[in-house]
């Protein structure tokens, strides 16, 4: 094999890990988000809102130490599912990804008056989260 040759293959090769980091850097962030199995603030089927931006906090966190930049979170609650989601929003690599943490909950505690309301009305509510560092 030429020099030529074994250049343009290592080029090749170069080129495909090259093109493989995102695709990586996406599954590692949505294997370490899966991670977040028990949330603190689901417990035994009962959602407690008082302690949801904790968890949100400590998943902010996990990101960060991993390199991402946290842009900010969506907590969205479905009444007629009995469904939590946090989406949050990292920035990595100049890229922006979606992680997301869902869980059903069978009852629901700590929830502020106004969006008790708001669940009874729309029957789901997404709160944008941006918590202070």
């Amino acid at each position: 094999m030429s020099k030529q040759e074994k250049m343009t293959e290592k080029w090749g090769k170069l080129i495909g890990i090259i093109n493989d980091v995102p695709k990586k850097l996406a599954k590692a962030v949505e294997e370490e988000i899966s991670t977040f199995d028990s949330l603190n603030c689901l417990q035994q089927g009962t959602l407690n809102f008082a302690l949801i931006e904790d968890d949100i906090k400590h998943i902010h966190e996990q990101l960060e130490v991993d390199g991402a930049v946290v842009l900010g979170s969506h907590l969205i609650l479905d009444d007629e599912k009995n469904l939590m989601e946090i989406k949050t929003y990292t920035r990595s690599g100049g890229k922006n990804y979606v992680s997301t943490v869902s869980s059903e909950f069978k009852r629901a505690k700590n929830i502020p008056a106004d969006i008790v309301a708001e669940l009874k009305k729309k029957g789901r509510i997404e709160l944008h989260l941006k918590l202070d560092d």
